[in-house]
């Protein structure tokens, strides 16, 4: 039955309700004393949702890796002289950082982690709140700090994706401000070229959002004889930002005739990484199978990835729908329209640049996770107006409890009931086995648990070998050992300095598909070690006196 004059017209004021909630508060970029508060907000909330893995090992042995590196750039070694990692030199500038506020713990690392989501959490309550309303941003802030964690516990670990997101959330956040001047996109260029330094694939967010401020975002609406003078203009201020810092990160290794090591490691080892295993099109094979598994096929064990996945991808799909629903019923003004535009351009580049990364860890998807957010927030803020909040804020603390992980808290809370001390895990078994042994000056080779190289201030035996399993990537043995280099050659290369210890596990995973490598090593510790000491699935292996 058609609707009559009047019922259609009720209808309509109804979607506009829902649609549009924000016309009740009023768009600002101003911070005030409410802001403040949810910055203290996103800190507890941050805390409350990683403090439990602060006190386990190795999460991730990524995170092991940006922690030795960075303990050497404080030693005074630039990154890839004395250590080499593929990721670009910001990264252990950021861990030294961490190192030297924090302290050297791997708890102060986790801290600082949750710093970094805390941070990042509240510029994208920030940006909600200029694009939408207040609203908008809380949801997106709590959204964005529970799905920060939600693909795997491995995430709680201080990755370099809770690292970069904080100059991209400013970035962001930047170019919602009008009107678009030449200085504040130097600014902008600054912040994504920081973003792209501290993970490469990034280049893709400072190249696409870059042309679209440059070409598109002005709010001055200027005459086509202005134009091109503007453009030019901007894409000067735009490009001296960026350039500004990719300068600053070469400028050490020109100072000291090394120019090579910068351009090989920063520039050609990541183009050959990218080109290494995955297609786009299986990388989004990959995780999108993972983002359904996570929505549809729930697992009790992991209630808290389950739902707090579940309220971001949903509610980032109904909020897409949300905003061209606001397009098609002429609900945005202008300046929202290049709002909206500049949220997508966001989105769409930094998931381009994760399908074409060449691999397909989750955890690259955490760089999308804030954009998401706010999606989603269009979604959920129209029900926590009005009177609906009675109903929907007790469903929404419920949802934020069942997203909590439970289980580690338990755990914590047993360790400490029982008199243990809340740290625990392999690496730091492996560090006091070297600490009650004497042995913690002796030349040890750590095949698994590497951050126990840290614990008892020492370094890995090679450069190729600060991530255990870089001896098993060829495509990147060129640029972090020498040329020609292969798996068994770096193995033997390690070998050959006759250490007095080699901590192991009962496999060695990245060595699968290279048997001469694996029978080298067995051979070596059959013949010139012996096992001292098994525990979890670890083995130390002691060198035999001739």
């Amino acid at each position: 039955m058609p609707l009559t004059t009047a019922e259609d017209s009720a209808a309509h004021a109804h979607i506009t309700t829902i649609l549009r909630p924000a016309q009740m508060e009023k768009q600002t970029t101003r911070l005030d004393s409410t802001d403040f508060l949810t910055l203290i907000y996103c800190f507890l909330l941050s805390t409350l949702f990683r403090f439990p893995y602060f006190f386990e090992d190795v999460l991730n042995w990524d995170e092991s890796t940006f922690i030795l590196t960075g303990q050497s750039l404080l030693d005074g070694n630039l990154p890839y002289t004395e250590l080499w990692d593929l990721k670009p030199p910001l990264l252990p500038a950021a861990f030294a950082l961490f190192i030297t506020l924090f302290g050297k713990s791997i708890v102060s690392i986790r801290i600082a982690g949750a710093v970094c989501v805390a941070l990042t959490a509240w510029l994208t309550y920030l940006t909600g709140k200029t694009i939408r309303s207040r609203t908008v941003g809380w949801v997106a802030a709590t959204l964005t700090i529970s799905s920060l964690g939600a693909l795997n516990y491995r995430h709680f670990a201080t990755m370099s994706e809770h690292v970069a997101l904080l100059p991209l959330m400013g970035a962001m956040l930047i170019l919602l401000r009008k009107p678009i001047t030449p200085r504040r996109l130097f600014w902008v260029g600054l912040l994504l070229s920081s973003a792209t330094m501290i993970r490469l694939n990034l280049a893709y967010v400072a190249l696409g959002v870059g042309l679209i401020a440059i070409l598109f975002l002005d709010y001055e609406a200027p005459s086509s004889q202005t134009f091109f003078q503007k453009t030019v203009r901007r894409g000067v201020y735009y490009s001296a930002g960026a350039l500004s810092i990719i300068f600053l990160t070469w400028l050490p290794y020109l100072l000291t005739n090394q120019s090579s090591i910068w351009w090989d490691s920063v520039i050609l080892a990541p183009l050959s990484y990218s080109e290494s295993t995955f297609s786009m099109l299986q990388a989004a094979e990959v995780h999108g199978r993972a983002i359904f598994d996570l929505v549809f096929n729930w697992d009790v064990s992991f209630l808290y990835n389950h739902v707090a996945g579940s309220l971001l991808f949903l509610g980032a799909v109904v909020g897409i729908c949300v905003s061209f629903a606001f397009i098609a019923a002429k609900q945005f003004h202008r300046q929202e329209r290049r709002w909206l535009i500049l949220l997508f351009a966001f989105l769409f580049t930094a998931a381009l640049s994760i399908l074409n990364s060449g691999q397909s860890h989750l955890h690259y998807l955490l760089q999308i996770m804030p954009f998401l957010a706010l999606l989603a927030a269009f979604a959920y803020a129209p029900l926590f107006v009005s009177n609906r909040w009675k109903v929907t804020l007790p469903i929404a603390i419920l949802a934020m409890f069942l997203m909590l992980p439970h289980a580690k808290y338990q755990y914590v809370a047993e360790r400490v009931q029982e008199g243990k001390i809340a740290t625990h895990g392999t690496a730091y078994r492996v560090a006091l086995y070297f600490e009650e042994s004497g042995a913690t000056h002796e030349t040890i080779y750590m095949m698994n648990n590497h951050i126990a190289y840290w614990l008892i201030d020492q370094t890995p035996l090679t450069s190729t070998s600060t991530h255990p399993s870089n001896i098993s990537k060829e495509y990147l043995l060129q640029f972090s050992g020498d040329p020609g280099s292969t798996t068994q050659s770096a193995l033997q290369e390690i070998l050959e300095q006759e250490p007095e210890f080699i901590v192991t596990e009962n496999d060695i995973g990245y060595l699968d598909g290279y048997d001469e490598a694996r029978a080298q090593l067995d051979s070596v510790l059959a013949q010139e070690y012996q096992m001292v000491e098994e525990f979890w699935g670890t083995q130390i292996y002691k060198r035999i006196e001739s």
